[in-house]
């Protein structure tokens, strides 16, 4: 379910950017903050990553004392890069048949489109900060069992790196507005905090430090309050005061934490949703969203300006027509998204479990002390399609 919410979160600000760019009239919608703020649904796909990659290398390195980067690197090569690349290579294809120009694609091929404000793919950004911290994880993870502990040398440097983080875009937003820190500024925050990883990876870093604590994490160890929605509700009002401080420098922080509280609760949880989570529904959405984050972009415009012109306004509401629109680019990408599925990511999927079977859980050495089996249990219920990514 987190993952659907995720990707609806982001397709709905760009459905709100197209319909009100194309003449739709502001409207109660419009005005939501997970409408407005939609960019955040990246924060939680951050947050998930950076928890199920860490989880994934710190138990083969834990339990073998090393970690196969090359194996690490090809698996996730070929659930990421077959789909990503004939998105590119079609959106190049189209351009160069357009315009008769091909555009600044070679950013996008090498992943560094994150670093620049020219680029083919405009959701590529965040793909490449996810390739470099497929580099980035496994280098620290091993320096760090170099330096006399994983466990303890890791957590302390994911904690220098989440207070690290906001100092890192208090400077750059120093800089960029001239010493006025109190500017607001979307397209200067966009250019120079959003997109580089250096300035936006705290849901990486956070999900990560979130798999360190759940190895040796057992209920019975620790107060009931850890578990419930406490923390939740803490870490929302964290996140209020934070972004109203100073939304540029702190949200990115307030965010994350709200989002790891929310991820640390399903984790250990996992029945308060069940039957939220065992709806056909949000599985599908789930399995589909890499393909829908890919497509949607370009889909999304043209699904407005049909609504707009197409869809009766039903006593001039203009919130009916968003919701509409909105609805509409929700099933449309994931239509296509499940065309690309069957044709480009399932058979690479299935190339990849042949070739680089990966290791499952072995239940009889658990986790340095953990409840192996509790968190496994609560990981397939939790994350049921990202386990098998």
């Amino acid at each position: 379910m987190l993952r659907s919410f995720a990707i609806i979160l982001v397709i709905l600000i760009h459905v709100d950017q197209s319909f009100l760019a194309f003449g739709g009239e502001s409207n109660f919608l419009s005005k939501f903050y997970f409408v407005q703020s939609g960019w955040i649904g990246v924060d939680l796909f951050f947050v998930l990553s950076g928890y199920l990659i860490g989880k994934q290398l710190l138990r083969e390195l834990i339990r073998t004392g090393k970690i196969n980067v090359g194996i690490f690197i090809l698996r996730r090569g070929l659930r990421i890069w077959p789909l990503y690349f004939v998105v590119l290579a079609a959106f190049v294809l189209v351009r160069v048949w357009l315009v008769g120009s091909a555009g600044p694609w070679r950013v996008d091929a090498l992943f560094v489109s994150n670093f620049t404000n020219s680029r083919a793919l405009r959701v590529g950004w965040s793909l490449s900060s996810e390739e470099q911290f497929y580099l980035l994880a496994p280098v620290m993870l091993l320096l760090a069992s170099r330096l006399g502990g994983v466990k303890k040398v890791v957590r302390n440097l994911l904690l220098l790196l989440m207070a690290i983080l906001p100092i890192v875009r208090a400077a750059i937003w120093f800089n960029v507005t001239g010493g006025n820190l109190q500017r607001h500024d979307a397209l200067l925050f966009y250019q120079h905090l959003y997109e580089p990883i250096y300035s936006h990876a705290d849901g990486l870093v956070l999900g990560c430090l979130i798999a360190l604590i759940s190895i040796d994490f057992s209920r019975e160890r620790h107060h009931r309050f850890v578990t419930s929605a406490w923390p939740v509700v803490l870490s929302g009002v964290v996140f209020l005061i934070l972004h109203a401080l100073q939304k540029e420098v702190l949200g990115f922080t307030g965010i994350t934490v709200l989002f790891g509280a929310v991820t640390w609760f399903f984790l250990w949880n996992p029945r308060t949703l069940a039957r939220v989570h065992d709806r056909w529904l949000f599985y599908l959405f789930s399995r589909l969203s890499y393909g829908m984050y890919l497509n949607h972009i370009f889909l999304v415009p043209g699904v407005v300006k049909w609504t707009l012109g197409h869809w009766p306004k039903i006593a001039h509401v203009a919130f009916a027509t968003e919701f509409v629109a909105s609805v509409l680019s929700v099933l449309v990408s994931a239509g296509l998204a499940s065309l690309s599925f069957c044709l480009v990511e399932y058979p690479f999927l299935h190339l990849r479990d042949r070739l680089l079977p990966s290791r499952k859980p072995d239940r009889q050495f658990p986790l340095s002390g953990g409840r192996a089996e509790e968190l496994e249990a609560a990981d397939e219920r939790v994350f049921p399609v990202a386990m098998a990514e």
